[in-house]
């Protein structure tokens, strides 16, 4: 194979996110990746993806034909719907699950991601924390995991994912009380914080997806 036809013929991931319909950005959330790592993928063949990164791709977007997405042979999309998964009726989203968020989010992310989990009807750039304590209880109990968006918009009463100043991860409910934010549990065991200057709302929690007990 000459030079040129080498060129001509590479498959790319430029070309897999035009076909989900899908910006860099958007795509490099929906895999738990970093935006850089995206740019630098973009310049090989896909054949010479990670094993890591195929994952990632085939878990998030199972529609991908994984032969295409292995040797860049045959079509992009196994199915003749283009679309985006989140996009499809009746589908299930494959959401990243974040061990913590970091600063930069929703920019940084992929050393976050622990693993993913499919949900049905999960709003577009979706992510999930899984629950630990019982400060949320009965709302949200240890082992759940609670589906949040970037914060818009966050109303009296909204559930929120919230960073202090040590980055760490923690869920709240976001209240307004004679005009003063605070921060309280659904557990009345718990007491309510008042965020000072370090605070900040990470995300805000749209679903609660209930850890299965026997």
């Amino acid at each position: 194979m000459d030079f040129l036809n080498y060129f001509t013929m590479t498959k790319n991931i430029k070309d897999l996110y035009e076909a989900l319909q899908l910006n860099r950005f958007q795509f490099s959330k929906r895999i738990g990746y970093d935006n850089s790592t995206l740019i630098t993928a973009e310049k090989r063949d896909v054949s010479f993806l990670t094993p890591k990164l195929r994952k990632a791709i085939l878990t998030a977007f199972p529609q991908v034909n994984s032969q295409w997405l292995e040797v860049g042979e045959g079509e992009i999309l196994a199915e003749d719907d283009t679309r985006p998964m989140f996009m499809k009726a009746n589908a299930s989203a494959a959401i990243p699950v974040l061990g913590s968020i970091p600063a930069g989010f929703p920019d940084i992310v992929s050393e976050q991601v622990i693993e993913y989990i499919s949900l049905p009807d999960a709003p577009k750039e979706s992510f999930a924390l899984k629950v630990s304590g019982s400060s949320m209880n009965p709302t949200a109990n240890d082992g759940d995991y609670v589906i949040f968006i970037q914060p818009d918009n966050v109303k009296n009463g909204d559930m929120v994912i919230v960073n202090n100043e040590w980055g760490e991860s923690f869920l709240k409910r976001y209240r307004v009380k004679n005009g003063e934010e605070l921060l309280s549990s659904d557990n009345p065991e718990y007491p309510t914080v008042k965020p000072n200057e370090h605070y900040k709302i990470m995300g805000k929690v749209v679903d609660i997806w209930a850890r299965k007990r026997p």
